[in-house]
C-alpha cells in the first residue's frame, strides 16, 4: 500500500516517513511538497491506499485542496496533516470529507494508531474538539460548530475519540 505524505517542509516529512511505514507490513510512503505534486503523485500510485495532506502548504487553498484530492481519488481515505489546532480547522475538514485531523503536535506512536483507525474505516476526531464542545456548554457560542460534527459521530466513533 502507497501512503502519500504531502506537505510542504522536507523535515516534516523525513520525521514522519519512518512512523508511516509502520502504519501497515506492506506500506511505502510517497513524499510531495504541494497540492499540486501530491495530485500528480497520487495518478501514479497503483496502490494508493492513504493520503496525507497538510493544511497549509502551496496549492491547498484552503479545503479546496482537499476536494480535489477527494474527487480525483474518491476511495483513497484523506487525513488533514496540520500545525493549527483551531477546532475549527478540524471541524471544517472532517466537514468536507477528511476521515481525520492530525495536529503536529501528536507524537508519531499516536500517529501510527490514528491512522490504523482510519485504514479500518473509522474517522478520527482530535479530542481537543471535545473542549470546543465543553466550552459550548458553558455560553461559549464559538463551539457551535463542533456540537454539529460530534452529533455526526456514530456511537462507535464517540467510543475511540473518548479513549
Amino acid at each position: 500500500m502507497d501512503i502519500l505524505l504531502a506537505d510542504d517542509h522536507a523535515m516534516v516529512r523525513d520525521g514522519l516517513a519512518p512512523f508511516l511505514e509502520r502504519v501497515a507490513d506492506n506500506a511505502r510512503v510517497v513524499e510531495a511538497g504541494s497540492l499540486e505534486e501530491a495530485l500528480n503523485k497520487a495518478d501514479q500510485c497503483p496502490h494508493l491506499g492513504l493520503t496525507i495532506l497538510d493544511l497549509n502548504m502551496p496549492g491547498m487553498d484552503g479545503l479546496n485542496g482537499l476536494s480535489a484530492m477527494l474527487k480525483a481519488h474518491p476511495t483513497v481515505p484523506v487525513v488533514i496533516l496540520s500545525g493549527s489546532t483551531h477546532p475549527a480547522d478540524a471541524y471544517h475538514s472532517i466537514e468536507a470529507g477528511a476521515k481525520g485531523f492530525i495536529p503536529k503536535t501528536m507524537r508519531g506512536e499516536t500517529i501510527i494508531g490514528v491512522l490504523r483507525l482510519v485504514l479500518s474505516g473509522e474517522k478520527y476526531v482530535p479530542p481537543f474538539l471535545f473542549d470546543y464542545q465543553h466550552a459550548k456548554t458553558k455560553g461559549d457560542d464559538t463551539a457551535t460548530e463542533s456540537n454539529a460534527a460530534l452529533a455526526s459521530l456514530s456511537k462507535r466513533e464517540l467510543d475511540i475519540l473518548k479513549l
